[in-house]
């Protein structure tokens, strides 16, 4: 009886810890979890197949990790799914455009990051929106989950602001278009190209909070994992790989709304070759 509760106890012990690098280099098999319709970072062409510099980043990893002969499952998640689908074992590597936050690091383990961003927010150009005092008793979206809720549970009541849920980019997007709020507010990098698709609406704040920092994450404690991801990204920055990835996905995408230098780590990416 004992050796089975002993036995058991151990099954369960090795579930909730997900797969280390051990495990996985022995599978030959990397889950990574990416965002579900969130270009450019990823997004599933008509034939289902995920594509983006997240997607691009993740094979890169991946293939690093595992050699040509490996298998890298690219797992389709939600902004609220990133955290648990690490700590049951759904993914054993989040890039998912997960910014690094003091209460996220309590949960998860944060690589080097990849990419820098800030909160901006979306307005009608009728408006004139260009300060945050102006935001006082306008509604705002937001998605569940994001830094941008962290924010809002922050700040908006000092500001006035009353928060608005919203699912999707697309669902807060058609949602501002047709006046059942004021505003939503994202990370820059997501929302910058919607002004493109409406000329009445505008990012006319672009730098609301402190800078973030994108990274990959893996459940905490797995260190072996974490280290070969940062090993990884050491090797693709050498090799231009971010600045690659950027001139293919980014600047197509955004057509000059998001300059290039607020994005990439040039500064960090030198330092670590120093």
């Amino acid at each position: 009886m004992l050796k089975r509760f002993i036995f058991l106890l151990l099954i369960c012990s090795c579930f909730a810890f997900g797969s280390t690098l051990e495990e996985i280099k022995q599978s030959k098999v990397i889950k990574i979890g990416v965002r579900l319709n969130l270009p450019p970072f990823s997004n599933q062409n008509e034939h289902g197949e995920f594509e983006g510099f997240e997607i691009s980043l993740a094979k890169a990893i991946g293939a690093s990790i595992l050699g040509k002969n490996g298998e890298i499952q690219l797992v389709g998640l939600n902004a609220k799914d990133r955290i648990p689908y690490l700590q049951n074992g759904t993914v054993d590597l989040i890039l998912a455009n997960f910014s690094k936050t003091e209460e996220r690091a309590k949960s998860v383990d944060f690589a080097t990051p990849y990419l820098s961003n800030t909160q901006g927010i979306l307005t009608k150009k009728s408006e004139n929106i260009r300060s945050i005092s102006q935001l006082a008793g306008k509604k705002i979206l937001f998605i569940k989950g994001t830094t941008t809720d962290d924010y809002l549970k922050a700040n908006a009541a000092k500001l006035g602001i009353t928060p608005v849920e919203c699912q999707s980019v697309n669902k807060c997007f058609q949602s501002l278009q047709k006046g059942e709020a004021d505003g939503y507010m994202h990370t820059s990098i997501l929302i910058a190209f919607l002004q493109l698709l409406d000329d009445n609406i505008e990012m006319g704040i672009q730098n609301i909070g402190s800078i973030e920092f994108i990274c990959p994450g893996v459940k905490k404690g797995n260190e072996a994992l974490l280290e070969a991801v940062n090993a990884s990204i050491y090797n693709l920055s050498k090799s231009n790989f971010f600045k690659d990835a950027y001139n293919n996905t980014f600047e197509p995408f955004y057509k000059g709304t998001v300059e290039r230098k607020y994005l990439l780590l040039d500064d960090l990416y030198r330092l670590m070759f120093n």
